[in-house]
């Protein structure tokens, strides 16, 4: 993807979850890179057992995609974007601070995947039914975020 469409797809993800979720846009936009699976793994500090599609690296700002995402043509796959995008505003929000780090970290991925669904309802690929697991959205809404090996 060349770099001006992808800046652009940033700057439009990022504006409609800080609305979405009432933190402020930071003056610095996240560094947004494609990567591998091994990649993502190392720099994203994943278990060895999952195999990732998207990471927020809190160290350094920058989000991680799987390399074979579509994001100018997939909206499931732009639904990874928004899901970091999250994550990027909660660390630069300092958000839930007040929480030990592992409720924090649950936190951090409850209000994400709740925006994720939310995202994904607004582009009219599924309706937001609580408590369904974000796994059963994609099974149900057809999403097919990459393609298979």
């Amino acid at each position: 993807m060349d770099p001006v469409t992808l800046k652009a797809i940033v700057i439009a993800i990022i504006s409609w979850t800080a609305a979405a979720t009432g933190y402020a846009i930071p003056e610095q936009l996240p560094v947004v890179e494609f990567a591998s699976t091994a990649t993502m793994t190392e720099r994203g500090a994943v278990a060895p057992n999952l195999v990732p599609i998207g990471v927020y690296v809190l160290s350094d700002d920058t989000i991680l995609l799987d390399k074979r995402l579509d994001l100018d043509g997939n909206i499931c796959a732009r639904s990874i974007l928004v899901h970091e995008t999250v994550h990027y505003l909660q660390d630069t929000s300092n958000a839930y601070a007040d929480l030990p780090p592992t409720r924090r970290k649950q936190a951090f991925e409850i209000e994400a995947y709740g925006v994720q669904k939310l995202w994904l309802a607004e582009q009219r690929v599924y309706r937001v039914t609580p408590f369904l697991p974000m796994a059963a959205y994609f099974h149900e809404s057809r999403c097919v975020i990459v393609p298979a090996r």
